[in-house]
């Protein structure tokens, strides 16, 4: 049953160069993983940014940092992008909701070979132009 949700068969399409971004596509044209530029962010455990990005055609994207991914689930970055390259990561669920301080927030619930693992975000507004 879980087959219905993989995101094939462009599920690992790397992103479009205009994006600036090292990454690929998790579902494509919604959400996608990323490198960050700055390496020096690795600790996977701190809180970061999962950031959503207006396209010029009113499209929103939302990004997900590899490091954090990769921290999430004890696997190395490399491992993260062969796994979606081989259609493994599975959006099992999204949660929208209020925070304790009344601000939206969205979960995001990931499914990589039977380990779930959850990402929240609040939403205050567009992280950038693509």
């Amino acid at each position: 049953m879980e087959d219905r949700f993989r995101f094939i068969p462009r599920q690992e399409t790397p992103l479009p160069e205009e994006f600036g971004y090292d990454g690929q596509w998790l579902i494509p044209f919604p959400i996608f993983v990323y490198r960050p530029q700055d390496q020096r962010i690795k600790d996977a455990t701190s809180p970061r940014s999962i950031a959503q990005i207006q396209l010029s055609n009113d499209t929103i994207c939302v990004r997900f940092d590899i490091g954090q991914l990769a921290g999430a689930f004890q696997m190395t970055e490399e491992e993260i992008f062969k796994a979606n390259d081989d259609g493994l990561i599975l959006l099992v669920n999204v949660q929208r909701g209020i925070t304790d301080a009344g601000l939206p927030d969205t979960r995001y619930i990931f499914n990589i070979e039977g380990k779930t693992r959850e990402f929240i975000t609040e939403v205050t507004g567009h992280a950038g132009t693509a």
